[in-house]
């Protein structure tokens, strides 16, 4: 993980929240949306599926903390679609 350097474009749209264990958190300069991304910190990997098995369950653990304690601190908000 020590290669690892966040795409330009990336950075330059985003704020960055934290580091989680795999992953960088960072958040969407959109202010309609709340609208988080999980990079895990990995030099040459683009795709979940080039992660290994327990990087690949690490980031979903990751992605279902991030969730609920937005949802927590959201509420009904988090979700952008109607119900």
């Amino acid at each position: 993980m020590n290669d690892f350097t966040l795409d330009k474009r990336l950075a330059a749209d985003t704020f960055p929240v934290t580091d989680l264990p795999l992953s960088q958190v960072l958040l969407m300069n959109d202010a309609r949306y709340p609208w988080v991304i999980l990079v895990p910190r990995h030099a040459s990997i683009s795709e979940v599926f080039e992660l290994s098995i327990t990087d690949q369950q690490q980031l979903w653990r990751e992605a279902t903390q991030l969730g609920e304690a937005m949802k927590t601190a959201l509420g009904e908000t988090k979700s952008i679609l109607p119900r």
